[in-house]
């Protein structure tokens, strides 16, 4: 029963892909920096100061709840899990179709448990629509979303407040990374002595610092992280 439900299932990827010409949907590489350069900012201890993230991502849905399909006649049904569905392709329509990998099989001779594959939905005015035992259409679970690329670089680079000794201010940077650049998370604990001066240099980035106590800190970012990738 497992083969034959994975054997249609993949009849209908085959010919949703070859019916109508699509092209891939590509995925773009965003530099975020918060906060702006030159703006005076208050943070406390323990938040993070500033910020620089490169993500590849594209638009996409989410799946907000469980969804079960009904039984078919041998008793087997199938149960999608919460999950970002990655975009897939986009047709000469328009019709954008988007991947859909958290599936469980359930009844009758199919082995009980998650199915190792991936499904296409195409999303349309009726919602996500997908095949499994029939045609069938989500609209009340789906929610706009971003999908991150996991296959390309991503990382996270942050510098967070750690508070004020005496004259000198602490401070903790942590830099994560997912993907094709996937590494082990890395922290590095830094302080400065306020006495050598008020704009403080760390991997590129400068900080000057307008007043701090050992809970709160005022500065402005001067310049953010040189990128690390």
């Amino acid at each position: 029963m497992k083969n034959l439900t994975v054997f249609w299932l993949t009849i209908f990827f085959v010919t949703s892909c070859s019916s109508i010409p699509t092209q891939l949907i590509s995925f773009d590489q965003k530099i975020i920096k918060v906060p702006e350069l030159g703006i005076a900012t208050n943070q406390e201890l323990g938040d993070t100061l500033m910020e620089y993230t490169v993500v590849s991502s594209s638009p996409s849905w989410e799946i907000t709840s469980e969804w079960v399909s009904k039984k078919n006649i041998a008793g087997v049904y199938h149960v999608i899990q919460p999950q970002i569905l990655k975009p897939l392709t986009v047709d000469i329509n328009g019709i954008k179709s988007y991947g859909i990998s958290k599936i469980s099989a359930f009844g009758g001779l199919t082995p009980n448990g998650p199915v190792n594959m991936t499904i296409r939905a195409n999303y349309t005015d009726k919602g996500l629509c997908f095949l499994l035992q029939r045609n069938e259409c989500l609209d009340d679970y789906i929610v706009p979303a971003i999908y991150i690329d996991l296959s390309q670089p991503n990382v996270k680079q942050q510098l967070i407040y750690n508070g004020r000794l005496g004259d000198y201010v602490k401070f903790l940077y942590r830099e994560v990374s997912e993907g094709a650049y996937l590494r082990q998370p890395f922290t590095q604990e830094i302080q400065y002595d306020l006495n050598e001066g008020k704009i403080i240099g760390f991997k590129g980035a400068r900080i000057e610092i307008i007043n701090a106590t050992n809970r709160q800190i005022n500065y402005k970012v001067l310049q953010h992280f040189s990128p690390v990738l």
